[in-house]
């Protein structure tokens, strides 16, 4: 399974597209089925920023937010999503390492 094909089977089954436009969840169920590449452009360019994802940081009791300013894509954003408690939990290997 190509990378893009697990990221999206994750955000799925996560149900991260709630609340998106029902054409992102059908174009990544159609990435899963099909593979990344059988999508047209269009339909690449609906989906592909759900491909990376900004760090949100942490922030300890009593500190400041570490403004984490990471991107968070391939093989790390299937563990940042394993480990989130909810679709908006995004934190880098560095972050969920220092929390």
């Amino acid at each position: 399974m190509t990378i893009e094909r697990e990221i999206f089977s994750a955000l799925i089954a996560q149900n991260a597209f709630q609340g998106e436009k029902p054409s992102v969840q059908s174009f990544a169920q159609l990435a899963v089925d099909k593979g990344f590449r059988a999508l047209s452009s269009r339909q690449q360019a609906v989906v592909n920023p759900f491909l990376k994802k900004q760090c949100e940081g942490i922030k300890e009791p009593n500190k400041k937010h570490n403004n984490c300013q990471n991107s968070i894509g391939g093989r790390d954003l299937i563990a940042a999503l394993e480990k989130s408690e909810s679709y908006k939990g995004w934190r880098c290997e560095s972050c969920r390492s220092a929390s």
